[in-house]
């Protein structure tokens, strides 16, 4: 799963050095702004075929919580 987030997000800044981890911070290690991380967010969503929900939203501040919430919704 973080492999298919990590090319969503290097195709996104077009960037392939991008390397993420569970750990990786979506604002100070990706520097995503507002506007990016909702683009990221539709493409997660489109990608694994699920909604998230708005509230849920503010809860990310790492890829590992984007992970979690995802497997939790399969």
């Amino acid at each position: 799963m973080i492999e298919k987030i990590e090319e969503i997000i290097r195709e996104y800044k077009d960037d392939d050095s991008i390397v993420v981890t569970e750990e990786t911070n979506l604002n100070t290690d990706l520097g995503l702004s507002s506007m990016d991380y909702l683009s990221l967010i539709v493409e997660i969503e489109d990608l694994f075929g699920v909604k998230i929900k708005d509230e849920e939203l503010s809860k990310f501040r790492t890829i590992g919580d984007i992970t979690k919430l995802i497997a939790e919704l399969l």
